[in-house]
Order: C-alpha cells, then structure tokens, then sequence
C-alpha cells in the first residue's frame, strides 16, 4: 500500500507550465512536502500565478476521502479533517452546495447502476 497525492492545476496558466517545466516540477514537489507537512491542501505559487496549483496532503491508500470538482475549485470533503471543518465554519453556503453536488451525482450514479442491472 502506497500513497497518493491529488493535484489540480488551473489550465489558465499551463502556458506558463511548459514554458518552464523544470520550475512546474519543482513547484508540484514542494507544494507535495507543504501539504504533507501541513496535513492540508497547499496553494503553490507558480512566477506571477497564485493559486493556480493545489496540492492535496498525499494520502495513504486506506485512508479514503471524496474530491469534489464543484466551480473552479476541488475540494477534500471529509468530515474527519480539520481544513473541512474550518471550511464548514468559514463558508457554510458553499458546503451546502457541494452537499447538493454530492447527492446528485450519488443519485445518478444509483440510476445508472440500476439501469445497467436490469441490462444485465
């Protein structure tokens, strides 16, 4: 069993990206050691882009969590982890969206199970 690290990167600033990948790489690996150390998402900065590299804490493959990929953003929803918590407190309306999100897609996803059983 090994880890896992999620990390989602802002398209807007991929020209920038392969302009300089050596820089990216080092990017991704110290935004890897900020979250882990941090044991939380890490906003790396990339030349004049803020923001648009967030790394997840690297996460062992039992412990399991939802992303939720919900406006311009990917959020860990885990409610056994303090950034959660913290956004829950920060920003309850956007928590209640991705509640909705959740069950939506947790919904269909209950359809089309169903759907593809009666297929057989």
């Amino acid at each position: 069993m090994g880890y896992l690290t999620t990390i989602t990167i802002h398209n807007d600033a991929q020209h920038a990206f392969e302009e300089h990948p050596e820089e990216f790489a080092k990017a991704l690996f110290d935004g890897i050691r900020q979250a882990e150390r941090d044991y939380k998402a890490a906003d790396v900065g990339f030349r004049n882009y803020g923001g648009y590299i967030e790394v997840q804490h690297p996460r062992h493959a039992d412990d399991h969590t939802v992303y939720v990929h919900c406006g311009n953003c990917v959020v860990n929803v885990n409610p056994y982890e303090q950034e959660f918590k913290d956004l829950m407190n920060r920003c309850p309306e956007f928590v209640a969206k991705l509640e909705l999100v959740m069950k939506h897609t947790l919904q269909e996803v209950k359809r089309l199970r169903a759907e593809m059983k009666k297929k057989g």
